[in-house]
């Protein structure tokens, strides 16, 4: 393995989630892959399109996967994040072409009709997913619902759920989501992804 391919694994698996300083990164190259590069910054720099350079010669993966040189590196934000399907199909375009909010409201309203449709009640934002994920009584159930860990998670993402409902799709606040701010957009649909994941692996009761 090539010590690029081997730095952007170590992005994949999250081990840049932290800073790290460049000696931790020749550290971590030489354990699990036993690749010991001769200058580990050069090659952090040239995989710029993921990392950083910070104060005191800290490396950490960029916090948001959108700036205009991805597109000239060929790595498109959505790929970085790994939307679904789904969720690509209603605001890649959008978002490409710029119009973020509609990106995001796009999205958020295709969650509430798949949670509608897949658990056939018919309410609508946080009231359906107050109802529909709800731990002592649910349509969709997440997990098995059988330890106090699993009825935590539930009730958990009940809330999530609930809440980019009020919070985002609200038009109120969604006005706050300004739509020269990919990075502010890109959060979202981050969110509405996780949200629907689980949406799609649950269970109708």
């Amino acid at each position: 393995m090539k010590t690029n391919e081997a730095i952007t694994q170590l992005w994949e698996e999250g081990f840049f989630e932290t800073e790290k300083r460049p000696i931790e990164v020749k550290n971590e190259l030489q354990k699990r892959y036993g690749i010991t590069p001769s200058n580990t910054s050069s090659h952090l720099k040239s995989c710029s399109r993921f990392l950083r350079k910070v104060n005191k010669g800290w490396i950490q993966k960029i916090r948001h996967g959108i700036s205009e040189s991805r597109k000239d590196s060929g790595v498109h934000s959505f790929d970085l994040y790994r939307l679904a399907p789904e969720i690509r199909k209603v605001s890649k375009k959008l978002f490409d072409d710029k119009h973020y909010s509609q990106a995001v409201l796009e999205t958020l309203k295709y969650l509430n009709n798949f949670i509608k449709n897949k658990s056939g009640v018919q309410d609508d934002g946080k009231s359906l997913m107050l109802k529909v994920f709800n731990e002592n009584n649910p349509s969709l159930k997440l997990n098995q619902l059988s330890t106090t860990s699993e009825k935590n998670e539930q009730e958990g993402f009940k809330f999530l759920f609930a809440g980019a409902m009020v919070g985002i799709r609200n038009p109120k606040a969604h006005e706050n989501i300004i739509d020269n701010d990919p990075v502010k957009a890109m959060e979202m649909l981050a969110l509405v992804n996780l949200l629907f994941n689980k949406a799609r692996t649950s269970h109708k009761v």
